[in-house]
């Protein structure tokens, strides 16, 4: 759904805390351009990745959820070769991701967050 910001070999590291835990929102490029660090910015901001985080949005509201929890099923049903590492100082937070579970995200979900639907 986003492109890396660094390649390691097999595993793939992506800057989480502000590009996916909703403090950015489709609407702030150029806010994220001044937040992000170098290596975010260039993996990261792209037009791309900005269409993909609205349409996150707006399955997130549809299903009363968070961008984080759309973003994490996405992760979850896609069958792809890493998994996400996630932190919670909270119990409800992790609560929260563990919820992503259950989002009833359908397989056009998953093509229209990968650009692949324009639903």
């Amino acid at each position: 759904m986003v492109q890396t910001t660094q390649d390691a070999g097999n595993c793939l590291f992506f800057s989480w805390e502000r590009a996916f835990s909703g403090k950015i929102k489709s609407s702030e490029q150029v806010r994220a351009t001044e937040i992000l660090d170098p290596v975010a910015v260039k993996g990261y901001v792209s037009e791309d990745n900005f269409e993909r985080l609205r349409r996150a949005e707006l399955l997130a509201k549809k299903y009363g959820v968070s961008v984080p929890q759309i973003t994490l099923c996405w992760l979850f049903r896609r069958g792809l070769d890493c998994c996400a590492v996630v932190s919670s100082t909270k119990a409800e937070n992790f609560a929260a991701n563990v919820a992503a579970l259950d989002v009833p995200l359908t397989e056009q979900d998953a093509d229209y967050l990968d650009l692949k639907e324009n639903v």
